[in-house]
């Protein structure tokens, strides 16, 4: 509902019960109150639950208060100010007003911060990276431009669909259902810290814990133009000292970190290392073996792929089980292979593979003779070779008409957008023969073509209309 701020809060109460008394439930009901004071955003939201008597609708506002705590850190640089970033743990609906995160829909930027001065403009990545992980302070949703790469006036170009894509899916499958979320760098924490370079007013620093995976989340947000180095305590609760945090995101120039009972003269402590306007994500990776995996590589071959690592102080070590995975998510062993357990060490394995296009994921899962269980990171092997022999788009650029032709009969329907996506054609076709489109009455400008099929696979191919 859009400026809610602009009709009495009982209206909207009451059209709830009379939904309820129709026998409908809407799954989501947002309330656009634009005003960047917490206590006004959940005071309204109170107002409609106190003229309401179903129980089966959850009201939820936009937490514009929230927003302008993330919009003050990204952009302090570009605006000449100073801000303190860990103002935002005591901002928005909920930990600015004690509301609920239920009733929060977090944002970054929308459709009504059309003047010059409204958008997020600086990294705005870093505003969505706290909305997408910490799953207290509301449900998150992304401007689509953003996501997309379309820039309307006065917004940032960026295209961030790669890296909300990658947070959305750690959201998913490890900070879920979450019940806790310690911010540690936090006005008057308990928790201790050594600042080697950068500060604790320009960094987010917060552990997840209870998520859907069991494992503990780190997250780490520089706002700062400093490289941030920090020794900083943890909550060891069920990460203790020797547990590996890897990095499963981000910018941290090392794969992993480790709870150390002393790192820097800190107490159950991890050293953190971020480059200026950057942020990572480690995962809990249990306990650390007694090993040091220097290398692991995954290279591509023309009908396989090949696996190499070296190690190095190996000692008591079982085995290390290759795993694969063909989305980057569930992985399933491939082959066991046994430890050396010799000061160093080298290993290969190939995995066959003939298709010609596609992704690998690729991971070692090491075993020691205590049954502990460490990861490495993971690599990735890409084969993208053969589209572009498939799929054709001519002439391009084109003034009366194009041409696309393609061989692949799964590829059933054909649409037309604008770069603003704008739909201009969305038709059915048949695979394998060539679709002649006419450009009359289309104006001049970049536009993409996208064949799909009937589960969502689809391929984009650009064009310009001169």
């Amino acid at each position: 509902m859009d400026a809610v701020k602009h009709f009495n809060p009982n209206f909207v109460g009451q059209l709830m019960d009379y939904l309820a008394g129709q026998g409908i439930s809407p799954q989501l009901v947002v309330g656009e109150y634009f005003d960047s004071n917490p206590a006004t955003l959940t005071n309204w939201i109170g107002s409609v639950y106190s003229n309401m008597n179903s129980a089966s609708v959850n009201i939820r506002a936009f937490d514009f208060a929230l927003r302008q705590a993330l919009k003050n850190a990204c952009d302090q640089y570009h605006y000449s100010f100073n801000f303190d970033t860990r103002d935002i743990f005591q901002s928005g609906i909920v930990d600015g007003a004690g509301g609920s995160g239920l009733n929060a829909i977090t944002f970054i930027n929308n459709h009504d911060f059309r003047d010059s001065d409204q958008p997020v403009l600086e990294d705005p990545i870093l505003a969505y990276a706290y909305i997408l992980t910490n799953n207290k302070v509301g449900l998150p949703c992304v401007f689509y431009p953003e996501y997309f790469g379309i820039a309307p006036d006065n917004y940032p170009v960026v295209n961030l669909k790669s890296r909300i894509d990658s947070l959305i899916q750690i959201h998913k499958n490890n900070i879920y259902l979450a019940p806790q979320v310690e911010y540690l760098n936090r006005h008057s924490t308990s928790r201790q810290s050594n600042y080697i370079s950068g500060s604790a007013d320009k960094a987010l620093i917060y552990q997840i814990s209870g998520g859907i995976s069991n494992k503990d989340v780190l997250v780490a947000i520089n706002f700062g133009n400093t490289t941030l180095k920090v020794d900083h305590e943890l909550n060891t609760a069920d990460a203790p000292v020797g547990t590996q945090f890897n990095r499963i995101m981000g910018s941290s120039p090392f794969s992993y970190g480790v709870v150390s009972a002393s790192s820097g003269g800190v107490p159950n402590s991890m050293y953190i290392q971020l480059p200026p306007r950057s942020f990572s994500v480690w995962l809990a990776g249990g306990l650390v073996l007694p090993l040091e995996l220097t290398r692991f590589e995954a290279v591509n071959t023309a009908k396989s792929v090949r696996l190499n690592w070296e190690t190095q102080a190996e000692n008591q070590v079982l085995e290390y089980i290759l795993e694969r995975s063909e989305s980057g998510n569930a992985f399933a062993p491939i082959a066991a292979v046994p430890a050396k357990n010799s000061p160093s060490a080298a290993y290969d394995y190939t995995d066959p593979w003939v298709a010609s296009q596609g992704i690998r994921y690729y991971r070692l899962r090491m075993v020691d003779m205590d049954g502990q269980v460490e990861y490495s990171p993971v690599r990735t092997v890409v084969r993208e070779a053969t589209l572009e022999n498939r799929i054709r788009l001519f002439p391009n650029p084109a003034e009366k008409e194009i041409s696309i032709s393609w061989d692949i009969p799964q590829f059933t329907r054909l649409q037309v957008f604008s770069v603003l996506g704008q739909p201009v054609l969305d038709m059915d076709v048949t695979g394998g023969l060539t679709q002649e489109i006419s450009l009359t009455g289309i104006q001049p400008g970049v536009y993409y073509a996208i064949l799909s099929d009937a589960s969502g696979a689809r391929e984009i191919l650009r064009f310009v209309r001169k």
